[in-house]
């Protein structure tokens, strides 16, 4: 597989670019075909796009339409049922409390080139946007821009009042239009950071989500964004490569993971796998880093474990070297991270 089609975007999030391209009257037709992509895929509710393309058309449009800044209008325009269920997720929330995991969790539903981590303060909560993607692959300005104008907007629909940030980070630099963003966020805007992060008040985390908070929704559609996520990662990973993960997986509590073991668990030798992961645009030891990764996130946001039973689950030698690891991935500490997902660890 292509390094690059590792990555995807869910068809009704490129929606928000094409119907706002048909309104002003650019073909939305020549944009996919541009990419090489059949323009009925937008109409499965469940279909997924490459993400380089849905990159690639963004510039394209941004380019006949004569936008700047194509990115922070199309999240202007952005409506709840661009995000598809797990829209519908964070509407049915209580408050942002309840909706920050759940959007953390579920954010690769939309699009799996980026994630969202938190760090919540008592007088400030920032989302962390971070690339997934190899160090060599460039993306678009469009995109960070269109995230968190999109995030502003959403948030105002959610809680039926205005948001204003306090600060917005971007890793692009300033262009000749700066003006045009720094007045639309009305906060102070840094150029050229080393993450793209959106800072709001920690009060707009307890103000009551006003669409359709409901518990019973809430438990129904977080099922179907369950099931969403496992049919993700099921089509984005061949058998071999969910057979790795899950000898890593088992393989990490009783000590140093070895590539030859694995190997075997797959079905291969290792040489073979060193190869396939080589064509993933993996080596084994990132492999063995994003599981552990992934597995700290499940047992900090979903287990009551000490930080001490969580390093030996991951197969760290001791705790210290668990807390080092998790900063390298996150900037937070273990109990950091835990906190602001609304979790308290045993022993910190």
């Amino acid at each position: 597989m292509n390094v690059a089609h590792r990555y995807s975007v869910a068809a009704h999030y490129v929606r928000l670019l094409t119907d706002y391209c048909e309104q002003r009257d650019l073909s939305t037709r020549a944009l996919l075909t541009g990419q090489g992509l059949n323009p009925g895929a937008l109409d499965d509710p469940n279909g997924r796009l490459p993400f380089v393309a849905f990159d690639r058309m963004l510039s394209t449009a941004a380019g006949q339409l004569g936008d700047a800044h194509l990115g922070l209008h199309l999240g202007q325009a952005a409506r709840i049922g661009h995000l598809g269920i797990s829209g519908l997720l964070q509407a049915a929330c209580s408050n942002g409390w309840e909706m920050l995991p759940k959007l953390m969790r579920y954010s690769s539903l939309t699009m799996t080139a980026f994630r969202d981590d938190f760090v919540v303060e008592a007088e400030s909560a920032t989302v962390l946007w971070r690339s997934e993607l190899p160090a060599d692959m460039q993306v678009s300005r469009h995109q960070a821009e269109l995230n968190f104008a999109l995030s502003i907007t959403l948030a105002s629909q959610l809680v039926g009042g205005e948001v204003r940030p306090l600060h917005v980070q971007f890793r692009h630099a300033a262009d000749s239009a700066r003006d045009v963003v720094e007045a639309y966020f009305r906060c102070p805007v840094t150029w050229q950071a080393e993450v793209d992060s959106l800072t709001f008040p920690t009060a707009l985390l307890h103000r009551p989500i006003n669409i359709a908070a409901d518990p019973a929704s809430l438990q129904a559609l977080e099922a179907l964004c369950v099931r969403q996520l496992e049919a993700i990662q099921n089509k984005a990973d061949p058998e071999w490569l969910r057979a790795t993960r899950a000898a890593i997986a088992d393989a990490l509590p009783e000590g140093p993971v070895v590539l030859r073991a694995v190997a075997l668990h797959a079905g291969c030798e290792a040489r073979q796998l060193q190869k396939r992961l080589a064509d993933q645009g993996l080596s084994f030891r990132r492999l063995v880093d994003n599981v552990r990764r992934e597995l700290a996130e499940v047992h900090l946001s979903s287990t009551d474990m000490s930080l001490v039973e969580i390093a030996v689950r991951l197969g760290f030698s001791e705790q210290s070297a668990f807390q080092r690891a998790y900063r390298r991935w996150s900037d937070l500490s273990p109990g950091q991270a835990r906190r602001s997902r609304g979790r308290r660890c045993a022993v910190e």
